[in-house]
């Protein structure tokens, strides 16, 4: 009888198991159809990852280490090894070093760099060899990479991912609504703005998904900002502007902000500092209109979710 009694549990457990994990695949692989943009609070650099409707999945920066890794974790299913396109904005060491330990865990599709970079240009430090270390681990993943500057679309959702288009006019022969396409604003050529090593080259995009728009300025200086503002290339109103610094004043140029007037601000600001919304008025915060409860802190909240069903965006 013991022996039977022993047995049964271990049948029962296996049971128990395997159904918390079938329940697990399943709530894994039946997400509501939207579009989730996750800001990951990294102890240096930045990150987001984003997850288009019809799951496909975009890693924008890395961080400096692989710290990443164990939010990435989080939200992909445990068993899952697929990450169909990597973007380095720039070749900065402390947003690539983790995309090095995502591509030796993660099959890697496509990854996508600036057509200038501080390396390119003479900018960067010949002591720095991270971004080659990156380069050398891409060669040997097998992934495609591909190039990008001001003008150029790239494909996220709603067609072939990782298609790259030049101008602001795509279709891909699937329903315009649920395309979720990125909108490259910079970097441009070296004729058209004077790099230096505090303003570098990197990508600024807009994401667009229905309805719904979401600025990319990760950390760009005010001077380009205003650079991206005089080519006026998509600019229009934006649902949520997303930047990797603390969003003081100081940090945002009036000509850009003033075009794109968000709803949202996601931004990264140390807790134990000062926060700008605390200082809210037209002579010193371009984006003075927007209350508390329209700002997140990334480095506050751990991860911030943005989801947009095409129509409607929240943030948790």
């Amino acid at each position: 009888m013991k022996i039977i009694s022993k047995q049964f549990a271990i049948v029962a457990a296996a049971i128990l198991i395997a159904s918390g994990v079938g329940a697990y695949a399943w709530r894994m692989e039946h997400r509501p159809h939207v579009l989730e943009i996750y800001a990951f609070s990294l102890a240096s650099g930045r990150s987001y990852f984003i997850r288009t409707p019809n799951d496909k999945r975009i890693l924008v920066d890395g961080g400096a280490s692989s710290e990443v890794i164990r939010n990435i974790t989080e939200i992909l299913p445990f068993y899952s090894r697929r990450i169909d396109m990597i973007i380095t904005t720039n070749s900065d060491s402390k947003n690539v070093g983790g995309l090095i330990d995502a591509l030796g865990r993660y099959k890697v599709g496509e990854v996508i760099i600036p057509k200038f970079t501080a390396e390119s240009l003479g900018l960067a430090s010949s002591s720095d060899q991270i971004y080659s270390t990156f380069i050398d681990a891409v060669n040997e993943s097998g992934a495609l990479v591909k190039e990008v500057s001001a003008g150029d679309l790239v494909v996220f959702d709603g067609g072939n991912v990782g298609d790259i288009t030049a101008g602001y006019d795509i279709d891909t022969g699937s329903d315009k609504d649920d395309q979720a396409i990125a909108s490259i604003l910079f970097p441009v050529s070296p004729d058209l703005f004077q790099y230096s090593k505090t303003s570098a080259p990197e990508i600024i995009m807009r994401l667009t998904y229905g309805k719904n728009s979401f600025f990319f300025l990760n950390d760009a200086t005010v001077k380009i900002q205003k650079a991206v503002a005089f080519q006026g290339r998509a600019l229009e109103k934006t649902n949520v502007l997303i930047v990797s610094t603390s969003a003081l004043p100081a940090n945002l140029a009036d000509e850009l902000t003033g075009v794109i007037r968000p709803d949202y601000l996601v931004y990264s600001k140390n807790t134990n500092a000062r926060s700008s919304a605390s200082a809210k008025n037209k002579t010193t915060d371009p984006l003075y209109y927007l209350l508390d409860s329209k700002r997140f802190n990334i480095k506050e909240k751990g991860i911030v979710r943005i989801i947009s069903n095409g129509s409607e965006v929240s943030i948790e």
